[in-house]
C-alpha cells in the first residue's frame, strides 16, 4: 500500500495517469476479519500475510480482477506463498518518445524504485522491486 501511495504522491514526477493496485481490494477483504492490514503497525508474520493473500485471490471477484497481478509458489513449510506482485501504472509518456525523453522517465522510475527498495529492506516477506516498460526496452 505504501508503494502505491508514495507513487501517487509523486504522480507528476513519475508521469502517472492511472494505476492498478490490488492493495485497496486486499484491505477491503481483510477488514471484516479484523486482520491487521498494516503489518508494520503490529506484529504479523510473513506467513500470515501470505496465507491471507492466498485466501484473497481465491474469492472469485478478486481472482477475476487480480489473477495476473499476484503470483504464487509452493512452500513446503507454509503451503502457497506470494512469489511476486505486479502493479500497473499508465504513464503520460508516448511510446514514440525520443530516447532522451524516455531516459528521463526511466531514470525517475529507477530512482523511485531504489528509494522504495530502501524503505522496504528487511520487511518480512518483501523482496526486491523493479520496474519495466515497453518504452524502456524497445
Amino acid at each position: 500500500e505504501r508503494f502505491c501511495d508514495d507513487a501517487l504522491r509523486q504522480r507528476d514526477k513519475l508521469a502517472i495517469c492511472s494505476m492498478e493496485c490490488f492493495v485497496n481490494d486486499l484491505r477491503t477483504f481483510l477488514e471484516p476479519s479484523d486482520f491487521p492490514y498494516s503489518p508494520a503497525a503490529v506484529s504479523v508474520s510473513a506467513a500470515d500475510i501470505h496465507s491471507r493473500t492466498v485466501d484473497f485471490i481465491k474469492v472469485r471477484r478478486y481472482e477475476k480482477r487480480w489473477e495476473k497481478s499476484i503470483g504464487f509458489a509452493a512452500d513446503k513449510q507454509h503451503g502457497q506463498r506470494v512469489r511476486w506482485v505486479r502493479l500497473t501504472f499508465i504513464l503520460d509518456v508516448s511510446q514514440r518518445a525520443r530516447p532522451e525523453h524516455a531516459r528521463h522517465w526511466h531514470n525517475a522510475w529507477h530512482q523511485f524504485t531504489i528509494e522504495q527498495n530502501g524503505i522496504a529492506a528487511g520487511a518480512p516477506g518483501v523482496g526486491t522491486m523493479f520496474h519495466t516498460s515497453a518504452l524502456w526496452v524497445r
